[in-house]
């Protein structure tokens, strides 16, 4: 919970990954690059970014998929 004062706290963050960024869980593998930024009031931020990924792979319901090309955008509502 956000305390008294920082609900004007305002963001203004920006994350650039390398060109081999890994991500993984139990379910995924994948090396990404791209960029995200989170702006805005603390108590309302703005998420949005653009992750893109040539190489990995995907675990679903005991089937594992190669991932040859994949993008995964975020848009916040304006």
């Amino acid at each position: 919970m956000i305390g008294s004062g920082q609900e004007d706290l305002l963001l203004n963050l920006q994350i650039f990954t390398g060109k081999r960024a890994v991500f993984q869980n139990n379910s995924a593998y994948a090396v990404m690059s791209g960029s995200m930024s989170i702006t805005g009031p603390l108590n309302d931020p703005m998420v949005r970014g653009k992750m893109k990924s040539n190489e990995g792979t995907l675990t679903l319901i005991g089937a594992k998929f190669d991932l040859k090309e994949g993008v995964f955008e975020i848009v916040s509502p304006e």
